[in-house]
């Protein structure tokens, strides 16, 4: 075996090597004929005057063709810059492909349009044309307009061809920038042409992120900021300006950018325009009229030329770039088989020859190659037939053979025309390159493999052909019929899985069989393989008509559901029956729900003195399931002729169920010990059914599921499951690090602000930054931007901030009587803190009273406790929410005295409650309009603003009041023993938000004047850790006595570089306890979000994710149910126990 590895490893190693030594040679060549390419357009090019081609009336006419498809937003500004290109005879014609916004409207009316009668030269089939139109205006000569049906870009290229009159056409996308000299140096080679008729000219193509564009012009050139930008930036100066002027230099080039090209229209219709069939039409367009050429014995060549003429953007996500490379691979696999038959075929000269073979070998195969390596690496790695010292040689080699290559690309740049003229832009080029091949090529390399995966499966997709035909033959049959034809159809294809699972499973009975026999010469054989077969049979029937209802419930919802899962199922059930013979060979014992109770080591202890846990069987195992997997892959592709076989297997296997084994078979116990007997169980019966009645025996509660009751996982940190949220409490000090000793325990004060969202509270956020104080606070605090509420309303702030408590129906506070629970006003209280409460409102609202009162704060200061001086909010209808915010401030430092006691305060605000009517309003107007005036904020932000004016103002006039109480609090000894705590309860929904999150997405922040240092955190924390932080804290620093269990949801706040696992459910109302938020998802009525790290969010469709926040979710929902039921998150000795123990005071 070892031997046999070691010649396939060798044969392997010299076909890589081989292979990277064609590479090395191939770009060795590009590198050095690119290079003089470029030095000798350089020479002839330096004193051209391109002047005398832009004034000369005889040059030759281009037309210039831009489709463009819902552009409306920006269609008329990159017209108007098409317009200012330099160049005489030009014609520009702009296709709109069916737009379904104002595009065409715009254009009318911006280029003063009428329709026209127009003769159509060309003869390309396209989709019908709707109307020409010219302007009225003779400054606007040069364009022409289509209005044509959608029909996508190629078919709106070939219109642009047909109706173009000009020698040469310019094909671009209608949203590149491009050089206003662009035409005139790309018109230069077609004007040089001699013997050899140019067909096909490109140039460079740059990238416009990060650019300055002003009126349609680049005027400050920036390298991309991303680094997947700037990967890509160092790729497009590989391709251009070595890849292509090479093989331009060779007359090899068969790809012109599809952003920017120009090519002879005559070759262009004689071929038939663009190919409207395939996602690479610009390669495939390129082939076929060299193709063309080559078949008229014309000489002819396709050139590049190293000016950057064109700027456009690239994607600077992951996710669109897979798609795009995706689709690019995809192109050239078409292009590639469309034209099979030029490869090696000297009929077709440097085309067939070089060319093609070029592109098939290091193109398309290189992804491929580069990937299969990977896999073979790591079946070497298992095999243990890895020569360290050459693969580390080898692979260092290959990388810096990659660096340099892409450095000495940059180099031959700063000849060519070099764009980043910035020593920064240049230095992070050299960096990227470095870089490159660990961050960025990994991702190309999977999305062309995922390419050449989604290729065959869009050409070759005929396993799903079956229900296609079914559906156009049977759509219109009555419901009933309808349901037997889909059953019957579902039994055809099940027959197959069932037949295919049985064949492999049996073969799995014998090779068991064969083992036992190999291994045990005493066993009676003949006896072994008859209990085996019996037990088996009667075991895999069962089996086959579970998965096979299954199987027909899923066919009816989605029949790639249902295949998909039952070949994970089958091949699982396969691979595992193997599993467990073996560890029953190898242990003597059947493998049940004992498994459960072994210890990671101790599982590992026994595989690797059983001898079972080794890279051969594990490299086998890997085999076992590729060769399982194959067989259920191929068979999901099939479906029998007729349902009988698929509906007999059922019956069978519902059979099955009634069969006793003792009268198929009786064995006589002399002939049989123990180990033969067990020998001949069947391994997956017995493991199925041991876990089925341990399940069952830990699990009591399963008979309140079958009558509606909801259970509980197990959870190791949960104490009791009657109290689903009760748990040892071990936060962790995080503020401690952050925070000054204090001679005594430092004061503490919660400031809740109404509606303070981070959309209108930071400058990153998209309304703009309308706090300036609290945005400066930030800046000398420990300052959270991505920090979640846990309500979208004010019920859930207190409750969460104080507590880390569970919402339970309608959250907390609506619980009629507050349940038992820990919270900072009773611990605190305990611990000597003197407490207190201020709002300007009703304390009553959403019962936060009787919260405070179980509480026992010291200070429910309300409204009914506030007289002048403090003033109420305006009143609307002759109603007031109560007290301004000035005023709750101002009781505050009133009421509460310094003293040596240490004291608990919480603040909540309600000026920018709506309808925000506040005193003083033309005050905070004007602070209003200069802040607009300021320069602070963006275009994009003032629209927002304008749009929500009164809700800013009533910000800005909190953030003054805040900003004056800070001012007047410095006044007093006591502040700097005193920790402010500064948080929003929720977004303002008055104020659009932008994504599903913004409800929730509010600042947090933490100042004191004890803090060793600010401090900027990109983590994502909620509400729910604050508390549990706090009193860590307080507990660690200060020896305060904290209760040792809890019934907190937070596990507190933790440093950037910490795992986030922690669940966040978000409660939007009273009654919608719809969001949840775990790691990077945010789940939201049935709809994944994923969560960029910035707290944006973009809905995707991951099944697995989503099933996985799914349960998580539904698991938080069955606590948080008991809990309600229930009435009690702990019991109730524990807190009283607490309360009643003897504390001195701090």
């Amino acid at each position: 075996m070892i031997e046999f590895s070691h010649i396939i490893y060798e044969i392997v190693i010299w076909l890589f090597l081989l292979y990277s030594a064609a590479v090395f040679l191939i770009y060795a060549w590009i590198g050095i004929y690119a290079f003089g390419a470029v030095v000798r357009y350089k020479n002839e090019n330096t004193f051209t005057d391109y002047s005398i081609i832009a004034a000369n009336p005889n040059a030759p006419v281009f037309s210039l063709i831009a489709p463009a498809y819902n552009e409306g937003m920006t269609i008329v500004d990159n017209v108007r810059s098409l317009l200012s290109l330099y160049y005489h005879n030009l014609e520009i014609i702009i296709v709109n492909d069916g737009s379904k916004d104002d595009s065409m409207e715009k254009l009318i009316q911006a280029y003063e349009l009428e329709s026209v009668s127009f003769f159509v030269q060309g003869d390309i089939e396209t989709k019908p044309t709707r109307g020409i139109y010219k302007s009225k205006n003779p400054a606007f000569k040069k364009l022409i307009v289509v209005d044509k049906e959608n029909g996508g870009k190629a078919d709106a290229l070939n219109v642009g061809v047909n109706i173009s009159s000009g020698e040469y056409i310019v094909c671009i996308d209608v949203d590149c920038i491009l050089e206003q000299d662009a035409v005139l140096r790309l018109a230069k080679p077609f004007l040089e042409q001699t013997d050899k008729k140019v067909i096909a000219c490109g140039g460079v193509i740059r990238l416009a992120n990060n650019c300055k564009i002003e009126n349609g012009k680049v005027t400050d050139v920036n390298i991309p900021k991303t680094w997947l930008g700037r990967s890509q930036a160092l790729e497009y100066i590989r391709a251009f300006v070595l890849g292509r002027m090479a093989w331009s230099r060779a007359s090899g080039l068969i790809l012109i950018s599809g952003a920017f090209g120009a090519f002879d229209r005559s070759i262009v219709l004689a071929c038939g325009g663009y190919d409207r069939n395939t996602v690479g039409e610009d390669m495939e367009l390129v082939v076929r009229m060299r193709r063309y050429m080559e078949e008229k014995k014309e000489p002819y060549e396709v050139v590049n030329i190293p000016d950057p003429l064109c700027w456009t953007e690239v994607p600077e996500t992951k996710d669109i770039l897979k798609k795009q490379r995706n689709r690019w691979m995809r192109g050239t696999m078409e292009t590639l088989w469309k034209h099979r038959k030029l490869m090696f075929n000297p009929n077709y000269g440097k085309l067939g020859m070089v060319s093609l073979p070029y592109w098939f070998f290091f193109e398309f195969l290189g992804p491929l190659v580069e990937f299969s390596g990977i896999i073979i690496f790591f079946i070497f790695l298992i095999l243990g037939i890895v020569n360290w010292p050459f693969f580390m040689v080898l692979f260092a080699l290959v990388i810096s053979t990659g660096i340099l290559y892409s450095i000495y690309a940059i180099l031959v740049d700063l000849i060519s025309r070099q764009v980043y003229t910035k020593r920064k832009d240049f230095l992070t080029l050299i960096f990227t390159a470095v870089i490159e091949p660990f961050y960025f090529h990994p991702v190309v390399v999977k999305a062309g493999v995922k390419g050449f995966v989604d290729y065959f499966k869009k050409s070759h997709a005929w396993g799903e052909m079956t229900r296609q035909g079914f559906s156009q033959e049977d759509k219109n049959l009555p419901w009933k019929k309808r349901v037997v034809a889909i059953f019957k159809l579902g039994l055809r294809q099940w027959g197959v899985f069932a037949v295919v699972f049985l064949f492999l499973f049996l073969l799995g009975v014998l090779a068991e069989w064969g083992w036992y026999r190999y291994n045990f010469k005493t066993f009676d054989t003949f006896l072994l393989i008859k209990s085996l077969f019996v037990n088996n049979i009667l075991f895999v029937f069962q089996i086959i008509f579970g998965m096979g209802i299954l199987y027909l419930i899923l066919n009816f919802i989605k029949e790639k559901w249902a295949k998909t899962l039952i070949i994970i199922l089958c091949t699982a059930i396969v691979v595992v029956q193997y599993v467990l013979f073996l560890y029953f060979f190898e242990s003597h014992n059947i493998l049940g729900a004992d498994i459960l109770y072994y210890s990671k080591d101790e599982m590992k202890q026994i595989l690797q003195a059983s001898g079972m846990l080794n890279t051969k069987n594990i490299a086998l195992m890997c085999l076992l399931i590729v060769g399982i997997f194959i067989p259920f892959w191929f068979a999901a592709k099939s479906s029998f002729k007729s349902f009988y076989i698929g509906a007999i297997t059922l019956v069978i296997g519902l059979s099955a169920f009634f069969i006793p084994k003792d009268t198929l078979f009786s064995l006589e116990a002399k002939n049989e010990n123990e180990f033969e007997q067990k020998a001949g169980q069947s391994k997956w019966a017995y493991f199925l059914t041991s876990n089925t009645e341990n399940f069952i025996s830990d699990h009591p509660e399963i008979s309140d599921l079958i009558n509606g009751s909801e259970t509980l996982a197990a959870d190791p940190e949960m104490l009791n499951q009657a109290f689903p949220f009760w748990r040892k409490e071990k936060t962790k000090d995080f503020l401690g690090a952050y925070l000054n000793q204090a001679a005594t325990a430092p004061n503490l004060v919660f400031i809740t602000v109404e509606g303070l969202g981070h959309a209108y509270s930071s400058p990153n956020g998209y309304v703009g930054n309308f706090t300036p104080f609290i945005d400066s606070l930030a800046g000398e605090s420990l300052y959270w931007e991505f920090n979640l509420s846990s309500s979208g309303r004010t019920f859930g702030a207190i409750p969460t901030l104080t507590g880390s408590l569970p919402f339970g129906k309608n959250g907390f506070l609506e619980i009629e009587k507050t349940p038992e629970h820990f919270n900072l006003f009773n611990i605190l209280k305990k611990n000597g803190f003197e407490t207190g409460f201020y709002y300007g409102g009703n304390s009553s609202f959403d019962r936060m009273r009787e919260f405070l009162e179980y509480s026992k704060v010291d200070h429910i200061i309300d409204q009914q406790l506030f007289k002048a001086p403090y003033r109420k909010l305006p009143q609307n209808n002759g109603e007031s929410w109560g007290y301004e915010d000035q005023a709750i401030f101002g009781k505050m430092l009133e009421v509460q005295k310094m003293q040596n006691q240490p004291y608990f305060n919480m603040l909540l605000t309600l000026s920018t409650h709506n309808p925000f009517l506040i005193n003083n309003s033309k005050y905070y107007e004007q602070l209003f309009d200069k802040r607009l005036q300021s320069g602070q904020i963006s275009a994009s932000q003032k629209k927002w603003a304008l749009e929500n004016r009164k809700q800013l103002v009533s910000v800005l006039n909190l953030d003054d009041a805040l900003q004056k109480f800070f001012e007047n609090y410095k006044k007093r000894q006591d502040f700097n023993n005193t920790i402010f705590v500064i948080t929003g309860d929720h977004s303002m929904p008055e104020i659009p938000f932008e994504t599903k999150i913004d409800r929730y997405h509010v600042p947090l922040i933490i100042y004191s004047p004890l803090l060793k240092e600010a401090k900027r955190f990109k983590k994502r924390v909620s509400h729910f850790d604050l508390a549990p932080s706090i009193l860590a804290y307080y507990r660690t620093n200060y020896k305060l006595h904290t209760p040792s269990s809890v019934a907190w949801i937070g596990k507190g706040l933790t440093n950037d570089d910490e795992d986030n696992n922690e669940e966040t459910p978000l409660m939007e109302t009273k009654d919608k306890l719809i969001d949840y938020v775990y790691r990077k998802y945010h789940f939201v009525d049935n709809q994944l979000f994923e969560l960029q790290p910035n707290l944006d969010e973009d809905l995707i469709n991951n099944e697995s994710a989503k099933n996985d926040m799914t349960k998580r979710f539904n698991l938080f929902k069955a606590k948080n149910n008991r809990f309600h039921s229930s009435k009690k998150l702990l019991p109730d000795s524990v807190v009283s126990n607490f309360m009643n123990k003897k504390i001195p005071k701090p």
